[in-house]
């Protein structure tokens, strides 16, 4: 399951069809003359240790998912050929990623490889949107790490490429946008971050928000969007406007 910390989003669709790491019946291994023995050095069971290492594989930290699964379901992306609908196995694999995006280690990892600069430069040159919202997905899940906020306010083009997709006709798209912009106004240090100076750079996001509001039929796209304005207001006002900057605020806000 998803963790409770987490905004709903459409995980599991095709998730758990199949484990990412089968388990099989094991081939007999022939006893090494130190098991036969008996021998265990008691450093190889200690962090760093030989029988340890092993015994890790290519796990990312300390989950059980792995390092090749996710690198190579990464490296796939640039090369997918045709919509994502028609290649099932693909679909399945790329909804595993985002489910294990909720573990810290796995978002460390991807942020480790660039990966969301990979997520969102993909995203914007897709017309897909089943593939859009998945990518949009897992970007949302590693934006629970405040890792992941520094490299989207660091790279201010990289946020404003989200706000872009404001425009997008499709809900399940808008969906996943919004619980990125709720996700990061309400868990980034508010002294480390000032959100505000950046979403104030997107032309009529205010607009574009209310248009939204105004015109989808959609229950839970009008509740991920209520929250992420909320957001917006209640960090912007309690931490981030000076009384210098209200009446920047109130021209993007308080519109008549």
């Amino acid at each position: 399951g998803v963790a409770a910390v987490f905004p709903p989003g459409r995980f599991g669709r095709f998730l758990r069809t199949r484990s990412i790491m089968e388990s099989s019946t094991p081939e007999p291994v022939e006893e090494s003359s130190a098991a036969a023995s008996g021998v265990v050095e008691s450093t190889d069971l200690e962090p760093g240790g030989e029988i340890l290492e092993k015994l890790k594989g290519d796990r990312i930290g300390e989950t059980m998912y792995s390092e090749r699964f996710v690198l190579s379901t990464v490296l796939k992306l640039p090369q997918l050929d045709g919509p994502l609908g028609e290649d099932e196995d693909f679909e399945k694999d790329l909804c595993s990623l985002w489910d294990m995006t909720i573990e810290a280690d796995v978002v460390l990892f991807l942020l480790k490889h660039d990966v969301v600069e990979l997520l969102i430069g993909l995203a914007e040159g897709s017309e897909d949107h089943r593939l859009v919202e998945i990518l949009l997905g897992i970007v949302g899940n590693m934006c629970c790490l405040e890792e992941t906020h520094k490299v989207l306010y660091e790279n201010k083009s990289l946020f404003l490429s989200l706000c872009g997709f404001l425009e997008s006709s499709d809900t399940l798209t808008l969906v996943q946008l919004m619980r990125i912009f709720t996700t990061i106004l309400d868990k980034s240090d508010d002294e480390a971050f000032c959100w505000f100076k950046v979403i104030r750079e997107q032309e009529d996001i205010t607009e574009k928000l209310a248009f939204i509001l105004s015109s989808t039929t959609s229950s839970e796209l009008i509740q991920h969007t209520l929250e992420a304005v909320h957001a917006m207001v209640n960090r912007f006002t309690e931490a981030e406007v000076d009384y210098a900057q209200l009446n920047e605020f109130y021209k993007m806000f308080a519109k008549p």
